[in-house]
């Protein structure tokens, strides 16, 4: 039986480089839907994968970049849907977490119903919930994106913003709450974790698995703007996590306190209390990940 398929393209995702590349993918993309709708503002993708959901597609396919796909999952989690992210952002780090598969192989599996299902992380707020795929941050990473989000996203303002939110930083007061735990720490930046990556590549959690039903966190404690510049290195290619100053742990369920400012997958959410927790297998991926990401 034939799958319904909706495309949902964003033509600003990478700097236009979604747009560009448009043409080269809709021939793939062409041999599955016709039905192709685009994204003309922030938000916009939500709506579009809400309509796909309630018109029973069966099948979503996303040509965009990390922002794009974390818009189609606050519609699609915990449903039947099927998505098919297309790497076209600026820094996939999703699709780095997925081990870059390429567009054939993604939509060859949809098109034959073959999907694993993998973890979300939901964070809750006071008046508010939001589901993220890769990485939660609390403290310098979200001051970053703060800068990111206000100016146009490309390496020049992540960079930019690393520089600007160093000079400024700011070690914060964290109350972290699991079970029947308390613990009462100073912190520049503590990142929750469902993926691997983040920040345009960088290997933020080495360890994480997309299908355990845990969240790996790592704590980087108080330091001042020297120490951490010399270990911006080390949070390139995740041996961060053995510094002295690290701890990680890893929980399904775990409650922040604090002032510190908060990001998801690459979107500015506020700032603590928050509540965190994995939803096991509630999101459907076309294809199958890679052996190492299964800690099962």
């Amino acid at each position: 039986m034939k799958i319904r398929v909706k495309a949902i393209v964003n033509p600003a995702a990478g700097s236009g480089s979604s747009l560009h590349r448009w043409p080269e993918v809709n021939e793939i993309v062409s041999r599955i839907t016709k039905d192709v709708s685009f994204t003309t503002s922030p938000g916009h993708a939500t709506l579009l994968a809400a309509e796909a959901v309630s018109e029973g597609f069966d099948g979503i396919i996303i040509a965009g970049g990390d922002g794009t796909i974390n818009e189609v999952v606050q519609a699609v989690a915990e449903s039947d849907v099927i998505i098919a992210p297309l790497s076209a952002g600026t820094g996939s780090d999703f699709m780095r977490s997925l081990g870059m598969p390429d567009a054939r192989q993604i939509l060859d599996s949809l098109a034959s119903g073959i999907f694993t299902r993998v973890d979300t992380g939901l964070i809750e707020t006071a008046n508010a919930k939001r589901r993220f795929l890769n990485i939660m941050e609390a403290g310098f990473g979200a001051e970053v994106m703060r800068y990111v989000n206000s100016h146009r996203r490309s390496r020049r303002a992540f960079n930019t913003g690393v520089i600007r939110s160093l000079w400024k930083l700011e070690s914060y007061e964290i109350t972290i709450r699991h079970g029947n735990t308390v613990q009462n720490l100073e912190s520049v930046e503590i990142v929750v974790a469902n993926g691997r990556y983040f920040g345009g590549g960088m290997l933020a959690s080495p360890g994480s698995s997309l299908v355990d039903g845990l969240l790996d966190i790592h704590i980087v404690g108080g330091m001042g703007r020297i120490e951490l510049i010399s270990k911006l290195g080390k949070l390139k290619n995740g041996t961060y996590i053995s510094d002295r100053k690290v701890t990680t742990c890893h929980l399904s369920d775990l409650y922040l306190e604090g002032t510190a400012p908060v990001e998801a997958d690459g979107e500015n959410i506020g700032s603590l209390p928050v509540r965190v927790r994995s939803v096991p297998h509630s999101l459907n991926i076309a294809g199958k990940i890679p052996e190492s990401q299964d800690r099962e």
